[in-house]
């Protein structure tokens, strides 16, 4: 099983929302940079997945104890202009609030709930604005 911000940020580049930097076809001359975990210095364009931790993993299911995940994680978004990134948190939004169950490899997902609407956090050391957004998901391990 994969670290939430993984699975997440998988969606968001097949959702065709940013580009994982790590990814030697990114640009970051035109694209939006995805990253996890752990902001970088530079695209100033640029979208963090951070794994936030949730409640206790288990579930009861037809009267036994199963284990079900409830992790949480938050988007954080920079851009170069308030406007840029809170309409870039918004696409964030639309792509993640449109899915339903799902499975990536041995870990199936019942659904994600988005915990907050658009905060805005104000400008960073460089100047650079910063939106965040944060959600919940349900997943199990079914290998």
């Amino acid at each position: 099983m994969n670290a939430v911000s993984e699975d997440i940020k998988a969606v968001l580049v097949a959702a065709a929302v940013g580009t994982f930097i790590a990814d030697s076809a990114f640009d970051p001359s035109s694209e939006w940079g995805i990253a996890c975990e752990v902001e970088p210095i530079a695209p100033d364009r640029v979208i963090t997945v951070f794994s936030t931790g949730g409640p206790e993993p288990w579930t009861v299911q037809n009267g036994a104890i199963a284990p079900v995940e409830h992790p949480t994680f938050q988007i954080r978004v920079r851009g170069r202009s308030t406007h840029a990134a809170y309409t870039k948190v918004r696409g964030v939004m639309s792509a993640l609030d449109r899915i339903g169950a799902w499975r990536t490899g041995d870990t199936k997902y019942e659904d994600i709930f988005r915990s907050s609407e658009p905060i805005p956090l104000g400008r960073d050391a460089r100047d650079l604005f910063i939106w965040t957004v944060n959600y919940r998901t349900h997943r199990k391990d079914v290998s």
